[in-house]
């Protein structure tokens, strides 16, 4: 059982040795004006961070981005719940590489039902070999089959600009699914190269 700490209110941090571990809480007393809340989490943070004490800097760091979003009514809650299982608010950049490698499969699977109407909207890879042969179940015409797919996905997937010019817009159904993975995909680029870049 975690005890809680409201000592902390408006006091001078830089005499008071802690760790902010599991076993604390920071507590505030119902009615507290914002502003005090704000200083606190800030003056906590920039203490901890001064000490080198990574995991009470973190802990304090999450709990008051939890605060934040909490303030902002039903779209804080759903931004908190992602910012929680898409990185653990930073903290676990391991977090964005499975969620890219899930949502990566999961649009293969889905590129793979709808593969001749993909190719419609979009013809980057070719199989020709493979439509000639229809009938052709051989283990080396399916594998084939699956490169070129898993190709065609990563490509748009990880594509950072769209070729408009082989684009099909006639197919309305499947080119919104068309933009919804790449656009998926532009943001798991970015979140990874962010991640790296802050290594």
């Amino acid at each position: 059982m975690s005890k809680r700490i409201g000592f902390l209110i408006n006091c001078n941090l830089s005499n008071i040795k802690f760790d902010y571990n599991d076993k604390l809480e920071l507590y505030f007393p119902q009615g507290t004006n914002v502003d005090i809340i704000t200083g606190t989490y800030e003056n906590l943070l920039a203490k901890f961070k001064t000490e080198g004490k990574f995991e009470s800097y973190k802990k304090t760091d999450i709990e008051y981005q939890r605060w934040q979003a909490s303030r902002s009514g039903t779209w804080g809650k759903m931004t908190n719940f992602l910012n929680h299982i898409w990185w653990n608010y930073s903290y676990s950049k391991g977090y964005i590489i499975w969620w890219t490698i899930g949502l990566l499969f999961f649009f293969l699977i889905l590129n793979c039902i709808w593969w001749k109407k993909m190719q419609e909207v979009y013809p980057i890879v070719t199989d020709n070999d493979i439509r000639n042969n229809k009938y052709d179940r051989s283990f080396r015409t399916t594998m084939r089959r699956w490169v070129a797919i898993a190709l065609y996905t990563s490509l748009i997937f990880f594509s950072l600009k769209i070729d408009f010019e082989k684009l099909n817009l006639r197919k309305s159904r499947y080119i919104f699914f068309f933009f919804i993975q790449y656009l998926v995909g532009l943001v798991c680029v970015f979140f990874i190269a962010n991640a790296i870049l802050k290594i």
